[in-house]
């Protein structure tokens, strides 16, 4: 997972966001689909390292503390908790293998340099479309005309996905849990 924030964590500054992605979405939804057993090694990279711990904290709070059998603690992180590191998705794309998949939740004008370091190291990846205010920008449909014969599939939002997409990717990019884990007696998720 690359981008740690709301759509991803649901952590927004210095706590849980005040809308209707206070939990996030992707983690949670990497998170279920690990506790079923289809993805095993997760991963999530922001540019700041120093806000990783609150976030971690808010992951276990809103996930971990209320979901059965959802475990933030398995979430490998960059870049590490002391640094700032505006290109720490390049160490995060390194530890990871070909045919891996990465999922993009970044600000728009960074889709491009991300999605082509995650296609260049062999990464199935799936980022939204980009928003209409930054369409003069390199977009990761760019990367996938520049670098998609090497062969990772590629996933713009909702509009399509490359061929040759493995099944794993297509259910990971594809997948808005419809069947959540059951929540903690006692939990809320407020």
């Amino acid at each position: 997972m690359l981008g740690t924030g709301e759509y991803t964590t649901g952590f927004v500054g210095t706590g849980a966001a005040d809308s209707d992605k206070g939990t996030g979405v992707v983690a949670l939804v990497m998170l279920d689909l690990q506790r079923r057993g289809k993805v095993g090694r997760l991963g999530m990279c922001g540019t700041n390292g120093r806000k990783l711990p609150q976030i971690r904290a808010h992951m276990q709070r809103v996930l971990g503390d209320v979901y059965t059998g959802i475990d933030p603690s398995r979430v490998e992180t960059w870049p590490a908790d002391d640094v700032v590191d505006p290109k720490a998705y390049l160490a995060a794309c390194a530890a990871f293998e070909p045919g891996d998949v990465a999922i993009i939740f970044t600000p728009d004008d960074t889709h491009f340099e991300i999605a082509e370091a995650c296609l260049s190291r062999g990464a199935h990846h799936a980022l939204p479309p980009p928003h209409p205010a930054c369409a003069h920008r390199p977009t990761g449909a760019t990367a996938e005309r520049e670098v998609r014969p090497r062969g990772p599939a590629l996933r713009l939002g909702d509009e399509h996905v490359c061929t040759p997409a493995p099944t794993s990717c297509v259910q990971v990019c594809t997948c808005w849990s419809r069947s959540l884990p059951s929540r903690r007696s006692g939990s809320t998720t407020s």
